[in-house]
């Protein structure tokens, strides 16, 4: 009897472990006439990730087995899949009011409501009252002239969506973002024209998507800084990789004296990058440089599984590197 005890139990245990399995889903979003559907918006409802699908309808999202994959459009009915053992999809949405559709699907939380979502934003404080709508205000990246790089991290604005401090998942049709590099706010935009800044005392992070569909997410970390959002190159069980992004405004310093000339002319915006390794176990913080030594040093209790890695990947040491350094030393 206890012999069938332990096998049932191991067996319990083995399958709970399945479905609690991150997987890659993968497909397309199409409408009823097998037109592709670009931004859809697809989430893990039980465990906030998401992303959106491409100009071609193509996505894809890390996911839990054990979760459900919501889809959301503006203009169409919300669906909501399960997971289970697939790993490609094949989503078609329908339009709201088509009653034509004898497969119209019904079985959705409904449709967002932006303005009621943004003004509840307001209201709960996520938005700071006292910035203003400031009519005319644009990015410095888009004025003609002699200006190199930029203080926002795109050059248009983004799809994106945000983590409340209550752990809600917060994403509106009419919205989009850019985030401030120089003075590290989240900001938003309903007609690209005018500007607000998101209060960051209310988010926990948040998730932009630029415009081949990569997607750069961002936590408030107060440990490292406590004005600006850090970017999360990796994350896992076991170490998350951060990068700071710092950028400073230069002046040109262009000189033509009639004998020599020398210096910039043009004004710039430069960036620079400061890692740092997060511990989960001992909840520790340690910066790194993108040399192979400072690696082994924040590494240093995975040191075998590390120079594995560096054997098999050598190429420079950059956020791609460290993405998929973060993805193999989690696993």
């Amino acid at each position: 009897m206890k012999k069938l005890f332990s096998i049932c139990f191991l067996l319990f245990i083995t399958i709970s472990l399945v479905k609690a399995q991150t997987i890659t889903a993968a497909g397309t979003v199409k409408d009823e006439k097998g037109n592709p559907v670009s931004f859809a918006f697809l989430s893990d409802k039980k465990y906030k990730n998401a992303t959106f699908s491409d100009s071609l309808g193509n996505f894809k999202l890390p996911i839990r087995q054990d979760s459900k994959l919501l889809v959301k459009c503006k203009g169409y009915i919300d669906k909501i899949v399960d997971i289970g053992d697939k790993t490609d999809f094949q989503i078609v949405l329908f339009l709201i009011g088509n009653e034509s559709s004898s497969n119209k699907i019904n079985e959705s939380a409904g449709i967002d409501n932006e303005d009621k979502l943004y003004n509840g934003f307001l209201q709960n404080g996520a938005i700071d009252k006292n910035l203003s709508f400031t009519e005319g205000m644009t990015f410095a990246a888009h004025r003609k002239g002699n200006l190199h790089g930029s203080r926002y991290l795109f050059e248009n604005w983004a799809h994106g969506y945000i983590i409340d401090k209550s752990d809600s998942l917060l994403r509106y049709d009419n919205l989009l973002f850019n985030y401030d590099k120089i003075n590290g706010g989240l900001l938003i935009t309903r007609d690209e024209k005018s500007v607000m800044e998101v209060n960051r005392d209310q988010i926990k992070s948040f998730a932009l998507f630029d415009g081949g569909n990569k997607s750069y997410i961002f936590e408030r970390v107060p440990a490292i800084d406590n004005s600006h959002y850090i970017q999360v190159l990796s994350s896992g069980k076991k170490y998350k990789l951060y990068k700071l992004i710092s950028t400073r405004f230069i002046k040109s310093d262009y000189i033509n004296n009639g004998f020599t000339t020398h210096g910039n002319d043009y004004d710039e915006y430069v960036d620079e990058g400061t890692y740092y390794l997060f511990n989960v176990s001992n909840n520790q913080t340690q910066k790194f440089l993108l040399k192979k030594k400072s690696l082994k040093e924040v590494f240093v209790a995975d040191g075998d599984k590390l120079n594995k890695f560096m054997t098999d990947n050598s190429s420079d040491i950059d956020d791609a590197y460290l993405n998929k350094l973060g993805n193999y030393m989690n696993q």
